[in-house]
């Protein structure tokens, strides 16, 4: 299968959204220096919800095209890649988030106050609800990213075999599950208290097999990808979209979201080369699943040895987000060489 350029790229630029808006509210909990006054240190939520159709696009893509060379689609094949790929870092940042709560802090005699009922919270995390339980109950944030995970699965859960009985003409089914998906949410919106945006995943599977049965030339168009660019800019900056399309936000960001990433992988005009970003793009489920563990760590000594008071706030705030980014690339690398390739074996 033809792997798709500047997918990488994208994924590390995501993952950094989400890790700076998480450093200024994690530093202002424990009292550090802080800046969180630009938009663009409040979209990581919005960078999770890009993050949903680049999966849709990408999973779907290869539900398709297997059904489609094949007539069939292997489904235990399917399930045990997910399980290999998701599974090892997510209980491993469980177990540890747990422990970090309930144990390491008190230790430091840092108390968390955590109210939730231990049979409630396992059997949710287990069986893949933590969107359910972390909107009752307070985690904390090492465990609370693993939200976004739950409602991948879940969405996968169902997904595929919606997808192979309607598999005569797949493009109809997923625009029919598209509309079934906003339809609840436009009419029944208390269906999505949980976050389970699941039409991101489906609007990113309709434009990837839209675009591998139609090929056309003004896809290539430079004013359009400088259209779509320049709203990827701006929404990612400013608040101005939040403001302008109010509770329809979503399918705004949904339709652009597929739209981009269609373009720069379908019908790029330039492509990422570099190895450190295509790297980083590569490990960034780890990037996004350790991130927090990173925070605390440094976060905790730096609070500790009163680093912050040899620092002005400027220089402190810029330390603190450099070691930060820089913690969480390297604790992901560690677990991409040593841990995640004990389970699954990339596909380059």
């Amino acid at each position: 299968m033809k792997q798709l350029p500047n997918l990488y790229a994208l994924r590390f630029i995501l993952c950094l959204f989400v890790i700076l808006q998480h450093i200024p509210d994690t530093s202002k909990s424990i009292g550090l220096p802080y800046f969180h006054d630009a938009a663009m240190l409040h979209k990581g939520g919005l960078a999770v919800f890009y993050f949903f159709t680049l999966s849709g696009f990408l999973i779907i893509r290869i539900i398709y095209l297997e059904i489609k060379t094949t007539q069939a689609f292997n489904f235990k094949h399917f399930y045990m890649r997910r399980i290999q790929r998701l599974y090892p870092i997510y209980y491993l940042v469980l177990f540890f988030g747990s422990a970090f709560y309930n144990f390491i802090l008190p230790y430091f005699n840092i108390q968390y106050d955590s109210d939730y009922p231990w049979g409630t919270f396992f059997a949710g995390y287990i069986f893949l609800v933590p969107n359910v339980i972390t909107y009752y109950y307070k985690v904390g944030g090492i465990l609370h990213v693993l939200w976004s995970i739950g409602v991948e699965e879940q969405f996968y859960l169902f997904a595929p075999l919606l997808i192979y009985i309607g598999r005569k003409n797949i493009l109809l089914t997923l625009f029919l599950m598209l509309i079934s998906l906003i339809g609840l949410h436009v009419f029944f919106t208390d269906l999505y208290i949980y976050k389970n945006y699941y039409f991101y995943f489906v609007c990113g599977g309709v434009f990837a097999v839209f675009f591998e049965k139609f090929k056309g030339a003004f896809f290539y168009n430079r004013i359009l990808h400088i259209i779509v660019y320049s709203l990827f800019i701006v929404s990612f900056l400013s608040n101005y979209f939040d403001s302008s399309f109010g509770k329809y936000i979503h399918y705004f960001n949904m339709l652009l979201s597929a739209l981009l990433i269609s373009l720069i992988s379908y019908y790029p005009l330039g492509i990422v080369k570099n190895n450190s970003i295509n790297y980083f793009g590569k490990i960034s489920y780890g990037i996004y699943m350790y991130h927090m563990i990173a925070l605390y760590i440094i976060l905790y000594m730096f609070k500790k040895i009163h680093l912050d008071s040899y620092f002005n706030d400027i220089i402190s705030i810029v330390f603190i987000n450099t070691l930060c980014i820089s913690a969480s690339i390297f604790i992901s690398h560690m677990s991409f060489k040593y841990f995640e390739k004990l389970f699954y074996k990339p596909k380059f």
